[in-house]
């Protein structure tokens, strides 16, 4: 994946930076609660979403992660070398990752199976816990995958248009995406967003969802291609 991004100095934030579409002038990259990452508008007052960032070691990044950002990671690299695609609770306690945040951050031993367990099935939204086998895989990847063999979503790009809240969320993932992404969509990914960025949007301007139905609307040459392509084979 390859982005243009302007990096710019926080006005707010010393020693903070900002990171600026190069050719998207007021979209900056933006971290929005709990998990999601994309090119939004920059309000500085009122609202939960995060422009600002600070550079650090990343021998000190855990000191910004969450219990739950840490497993995850290690339960993804677990289960991507195991052939039964899910981590073993013997190897989460091993994985140096998981113990240097137990041992530095938490100040305490790495978890028991029973404390594991709990934390899983608290958890049940993103982690998938076989109690029997006393393994754990993340459920999204699941669905991923899922939804890849079926090609009807278009990728990580065609999950986040389906799971846009209204017509600006999907407008920011689409902003977002590179060109190859977008050519990707099938048909009915395709047309569902052109049909949603008809609806009402306040946060928006018609020449900016403009803008996003253009870079769509770019991509209907190379779908025709495809299905040529398809019906010619």
């Amino acid at each position: 994946k390859k982005a243009n991004l302007i990096t710019v100095a926080s006005p707010f934030s010393p020693g903070a930076f900002r990171f600026e579409g190069a050719y998207w002038p007021g979209r900056y990259l933006t971290y929005r609660p709990p998990s999601n990452l994309l090119m939004a508008k920059c309000v500085d007052d009122g609202g939960d979403d995060i422009v600002d960032f600070l550079l650090v070691d990343y021998s000190v990044a855990y000191k910004y992660m969450t219990t739950c950002e840490v497993l995850a990671g290690a339960v993804e690299t677990q289960c991507q070398a195991s052939s039964s695609g899910y981590a073993k609770l013997s190897d989460l306690r091993a994985d140096l990752n998981v113990r240097m945040y137990f041992q530095q951050m938490l100040g305490s031993t790495v978890w028991n199976n029973k404390d594991f367990e709990t934390f899983f099935e608290g958890h049940h939204e993103q982690f998938e816990f076989d109690q029997k086998r006393s393994r754990v895989k993340l459920r999204y990847k699941e669905a991923r995958k899922e939804s890849k063999s079926q090609d009807v979503s278009g990728g990580a790009l065609g999950v986040h248009l389906a799971a846009a809240e209204g017509p600006a969320e999907l407008a920011s993932a689409v902003l977002a995406a590179g060109s190859e992404d977008i050519e990707s969509l099938p048909a009915s990914a395709l047309t569902t967003a052109l049909s949603r960025l008809a609806e009402p949007c306040a946060s928006m301007g018609s020449s900016e969802l403009d803008v996003v139905r253009q870079r769509l609307l770019a991509a209907v040459p190379r779908l025709c291609d495809r299905a040529s392509g398809a019906a010619g084979g």
